[in-house]
């Protein structure tokens, strides 16, 4: 019996690092959500990579893609405020200027980011005259989740454009 003890004490304690090593490399991963799309030519992808905490705590990013394949430039990426706990959905919002610009509105309990849509970079505010159309949210429990704009949607967050 003592033979035997040393050998799966080493398979066993082997295993044991593959599985921790299995799973501090999937925190680093981003994982993506579908496409949404939010223009003729153009959808989002929201992005979460894990804060390496065991809470629901998410890096969060977007990214632009073509609606016919991915976006070759390397800059249509905008990182969002992190998930740092409870922030509840992630509401997006359509806004549209008067000279037909669009801007994507991406709002929860931290705050509010504007991404300018064609050149996905970030803009201090829409334009005034804009028009503001709930396009619907990531929820909280499945933060990958996207639940188009429906009458019984959760986001509160009701800030003017």
């Amino acid at each position: 019996m003592r033979l035997y003890a040393r050998p799966i004490w080493l398979v066993g304690g082997a295993l044991a690092v593959l599985l921790l090593a299995g799973a501090i490399a999937s925190d680093a991963m981003w994982r993506a959500s579908e496409r949404i799309s939010v223009s003729p030519p153009w959808s989002i992808v929201l992005e979460l990579r894990s804060m390496g905490t065991p809470f629901a705590e998410y890096y969060r990013r977007v990214r632009r893609a073509r609606s016919d394949g991915p976006d070759t430039l390397p800059q249509a990426l905008v990182e969002l405020a992190p998930n740092a706990g409870a922030l509840g959905e992630l509401c997006v919002y359509r806004i549209t200027a008067p000279d037909g610009r669009v801007v994507l509105e991406f709002t929860d309990y931290s705050g509010q980011v504007f991404i300018d849509v064609e050149s996905f970079s970030r803009v201090e505010t829409a334009a005034s005259g804009s028009t503001r159309q709930f396009m619907g949210e990531f929820l909280e429990a499945s933060p990958l989740t996207f639940v188009s704009a429906t009458s019984n949607n959760r986001c509160p967050y009701e800030r003017a454009a």
